[in-house]
């Protein structure tokens, strides 16, 4: 398959960094964020948990792009506290064909954010499972996603469960299909 195999957060840190196929050959606790600059990478879960440390407090993200091609498959991010799992911030800081495909996020911190991408293209998540403890009780999963000034989104089959479902600001060529939205707040807002 021509995947790098990691099993340690910095063998995580330097493959994402370094681009390529990059597969989980364990459970990987981040203890800081991933930064990661011109550099194309998929990341196949097979299964396993990447979490949060404790003494990893009010992350933005846990992983930050700026200008990549990124795909998410088959992860489990399991307890993840606050931030986002993957983001991008500015219009120069951009993800183009991100795909996020069989994975699932479980919040147990303060308004989780799945996916929180500027300026892309190309976007689709797919199967994927996103819940947490709702903002009745105060914390968990905010969104699956926040896509702005994004173009060409495709979601389908996904479950959502929590406080708010995904947020498509000033974004254009929106699809969802075979999807379940049960939220608080929004299922779907434009």
């Amino acid at each position: 398959e021509g995947n790098v195999v990691v099993s340690t957060f910095a063998e995580l840190e330097a493959a994402a960094k370094a681009g390529g196929n990059i597969a989980l050959g364990a459970d990987i606790e981040f203890t800081k964020n991933i930064a990661v600059t011109n550099a194309d990478f998929t990341l196949n879960g097979k299964g396993h948990k990447i979490t949060q440390a404790e003494s990893f407090n009010n992350p933005l993200a846990l992983i930050d792009i700026t200008n990549g091609k990124i795909g998410l498959k088959n992860v489990k991010f399991d307890g993840i506290k606050n931030g986002a799992v993957l983001r991008t911030v500015y219009a120069e800081l951009k993800a183009d064909n991100v795909t996020v495909e069989n994975c699932s996020f479980r919040a147990t911190g303060v308004d989780v954010i799945a996916l929180k991408i500027r300026q892309g293209y190309n976007i689709t998540v797919k199967d994927c499972v996103a819940d947490g403890v709702t903002r009745a009780n105060t914390s968990g999963m905010h969104s699956l996603g926040q896509f702005y000034g994004c173009t060409g989104i495709t979601i389908d089959g996904v479950e959502f469960n929590a406080d708010r479902g995904v947020s498509f600001g000033t974004s254009l060529n929106i699809v969802v299909k075979n999807s379940t939205f049960v939220a608080e707040s929004y299922g779907l807002r434009a």
